[in-house]
């Protein structure tokens, strides 16, 4: 926990959903858009970031091979999902490591439309 009680994960998700989304041009109305088109998006450490159409049943690891693959520098245990649901914003945890490796499948949710996955890289990090 960082000084104000708030993960890293969590501020990377604020800071990737207030601050990088708008500049991708994902506002209020995008999102709409997103979720009217039936796509979903991924940002950071894959190596086809963007948004995809998506598919009845995908989950975040058939999103993640869709968009390429993990970079070689993308943190694999801290990737976000974020979702807008009832007007409040959600943030679900995802440990690729753990899911290839058969363990807490759980966590490789069902995506639903205008859902965005973060899979964060260190900074500095190309």
């Amino acid at each position: 926990m960082g000084r104000f009680g708030i993960s890293r994960v969590l501020l990377t998700a604020f800071v990737v959903a207030t601050a990088v989304l708008p500049l991708l041009g994902q506002t209020d109305q995008k999102t709409s858009a997103s979720v009217e088109a039936g796509t979903v998006h991924i940002v950071g450490g894959v190596r086809k970031p963007g948004s995809y159409p998506i598919t009845e049943t995908m989950t975040v690891t058939q999103l993640i091979l869709r968009a390429g693959g993990l970079t070689d520098h993308a943190r694999a245990e801290k990737i976000t999902v974020l979702r807008f649901q009832n007007g409040k914003q959600m943030a679900f945890g995802f440990n690729y490591r753990e899911v290839i490796n058969s363990q807490k499948l759980a966590q490789n949710i069902e995506l639903k439309a205008g859902d965005t996955v973060v899979v964060p890289v260190p900074s500095g990090a190309p």
